[in-house]
């Protein structure tokens, strides 16, 4: 696994992410912009503490952003910075892409 790699697209979806909040003046970010900061953030500390298993429940929520961000920000650099890092753990991490999204149960768990 590229961990470093994974990292660095992570940092860049961040700074879209905060980019794209400063651009259109939100003073109050929307909840997905405040859903994505928090998974990518809890995504990134995952990957710095070199965990063996990234927390599933993690990755599930990921996966609803990629699907959230898809419909609302698409053809935007925030949009292409959330798939960029949704190819990497797909390429990287075993079993991602069958994992089923945390749906109605975002926000209801630890850590999301």
């Amino acid at each position: 696994m590229n961990k470093e790699s994974i990292i660095l697209s992570i940092e860049t979806a961040i700074l879209e992410v905060e980019k794209y909040i400063q651009k259109y003046n939100l003073s109050q970010e929307t909840q997905l912009t405040l859903h994505t900061l928090k998974v990518l953030k809890l995504l990134k500390e995952e990957f710095i503490q070199d965990k063996e298993i990234i927390n599933e429940r993690l990755l599930r929520g990921y996966k609803d952003i990629c699907t959230t961000t898809a419909i609302q920000y698409e053809e935007s650099n925030f949009n292409d910075a959330i798939f960029i890092v949704n190819r990497d753990l797909e390429n990287n991490i075993e079993n991602y892409k069958y994992l089923d999204l945390l749906r109605m149960d975002f926000g209801k768990g630890n850590p999301i």
